[in-house]
């Protein structure tokens, strides 16, 4: 279904719904704002820079968590405490010097701003530096463990709640356009030693915060100053993710809370989500009867994709890549294996993370898929497109974001999909610099290409009411560049994103 389309669904079936007292449930966002904003990419490599933005909408005060993760296994490389006065823009950088010389040793990626809004902990002047904490020593996940695999990830934000009183007048700007007193926040977080006492929010996190309510919206931009391109989307908006009358997620600034598991909305655990197929509104509830993780459940529910779809051109002087990330999959495959459940807190993803092996293989252990591609004229290429397997091996798609580099390797006349790991070493690719691709061999220049998700190997989740929704939870989009520069033209450089077009289909407990 369009975007358009699907968006007026959404909010004429969520408006019918709004003053039942039983319709709350996460959901994607009508409007592009909402209480959870995810950010499908961010990269330093290949002479690129992000340059990020989130929005507060509202005339409210607003705590935010902002975390930035690595794309290889999702595990968080930098987090922080943003604080967010009314109708207030915080702006910041991703930066990182040259890796072309050596990109496994390159130094890690750098965040810079020069925004004044309150942050805890409080922002460097000079640049802070993305780290290796989680994957290297907290979540050891077999590496690699350089400092260089931060440069690429993706980034979520998350409404924690509203300041009041004292707080928010903290955070207010002054006639000065500065916030009046950034310091009372960081002293509220405060760790005493022995004999001293703790700053109130390190005891009583929820002192002075109403829950979430939303309003935020975000968007990136990957820019590559050398080569005169910029490569903008917007984040992906969620809603609902927090609708209890009381209480809050605002947690200590180094906590792994909240995540993108941490969704409530009732005193029983149950967490709902909405989402359409075909037109349909549906609603689906998850709980712990049935799942250590239901609000992980609830928001990996509402991003489920039974295919996406978008363009390639390939042609002379073009280069088109696909990014696909899935948020949730990190937090899924932290829960241990339940062989033989039907509601292993795992799935929809079957495969853990696996580190890269420095090769080409045609096949993966990571995500089960069906690949189609055709041209303009909606023509297939003459031997089909195939893909093949050598299972237990890493390949493509098996990351938490994945680069998919439109290319043009032939075998015997068939197209191939497979797996190129350059992370000891090589270039990146041309598009968003990435050091360890995807690629698909279309066999045309221009056209279209699917990757279907659904009925294979359990890639699906179930509700408590027996609803099986396919596919997996995805975001990402098809980024091309142009360099256009003939004997008779001078040069010209261009580039270009497309939000990917995606499927939803459930299954209703009354067809199963």
């Amino acid at each position: 279904m369009p975007r358009n389309i699907l968006t007026a669904s959404l909010s004429l079936a969520l408006g019918a719904l709004a003053m039942s007292p039983d319709a709350h449930a996460i959901h994607l966002s009508t409007d592009g704002r909402g209480q959870v904003l995810t950010y499908p990419y961010y990269t330093v490599n290949g002479g690129n820079a992000t340059l990020v933005s989130v929005v507060n909408t509202t005339e409210e005060v607003k705590a935010v968590r902002v975390r930035f993760r690595e794309a290889m296994d999702g595990q968080e490389v930098w987090q922080f405490n943003l604080y967010l006065g009314p109708l207030d823009v915080w702006t910041g950088a991703l930066t990182g010097e040259s890796e072309v010389l050596d990109p496994v040793h390159a130094p890690a990626a750098t965040l810079q701003t020069s925004d004044r809004s309150c942050t805890v902990p409080q922002m460097p002047a000079e640049a802070q530096s993305f780290n290796n904490f989680q994957y290297a020593f907290n979540n050891d996940d077999g590496g690699p463990y350089e400092d260089s695999r931060t440069r690429a990830g993706y980034i979520e934000i998350i409404e924690m709640g509203r300041l009041t009183g004292e707080f928010a007048a903290a955070v207010t700007r002054t006639e000065a356009g500065l916030p009046a007193n950034c310091q009372r926040l960081v002293d509220a977080w405060y760790r005493g030693s022995p004999g001293q006492a703790n700053g109130v929010w390190f005891d009583h996190p929820d002192e002075g915060l109403l829950p979430p309510n939303g309003g935020l919206y975000g968007g990136a931009e990957i820019v590559d100053v050398a080569n005169g391109t910029n490569l903008s989307f917007s984040a992906e908006a969620i809603d609902g993710f927090y609708t209890l009358a009381s209480g809050s997620l605002h947690q200590y600034p180094y906590s792994p809370n909240p995540d993108l598991g941490s969704a409530r909305m009732s005193d029983d655990g149950t967490v709902s989500a909405y989402v359409i197929d075909d037109g349909e509104l549906i609603r689906l509830d998850f709980d712990g009867s049935m799942s250590a993780a239901p609000g992980l459940k609830a928001m990996s529910a509402v991003l489920m994709r039974e295919w996406i779809y978008n363009e390639f051109d390939i042609n002379p002087g073009f280069s088109t890549e696909w990014v696909i990330t899935f948020p949730t999959r990190g937090l899924h495959l932290s829960y241990p294996t339940q062989p033989g459940t039907s509601n292993d807190d795992r799935e929809p993803f079957s495969y853990s993370y696996a580190p890269p092996g420095g090769e080409i293989v045609y096949s993966y252990a990571g995500i089960d898929h069906n690949l189609r591609v055709t041209n303009r004229e909606g023509e297939l290429p003459l031997n089909g497109v195939w893909f093949g397997g050598q299972p237990g091996r890493p390949g493509p798609l098996e990351l938490a974001a994945n680069v998919v580099g439109m290319g043009h390797r032939v075998y015997n006349g068939w197209s191939w999909f497979w797996h190129e790991n350059v992370w000891h070493g090589g270039q990146p690719s041309p598009v968003l610099g990435s050091y360890d691709t995807d690629f698909i061999n279309p066999i045309r220049n221009e056209g279209t290409a699917r990757l279907l998700f659904s009925g294979i190997n359990g890639q699906q989740l179930q509700d408590r009411n027996g609803h099986v929704i396919h596919g997996l939870p995805m975001l990402g989009f098809s980024a091309i560049k142009a360099t256009l520069d003939g004997p008779d033209s001078a040069l010209a450089n261009f580039s270009v994103t497309h939000r990917h077009h995606m499927k939803t289909t459930v299954d209703r407990a009354d067809e199963n």
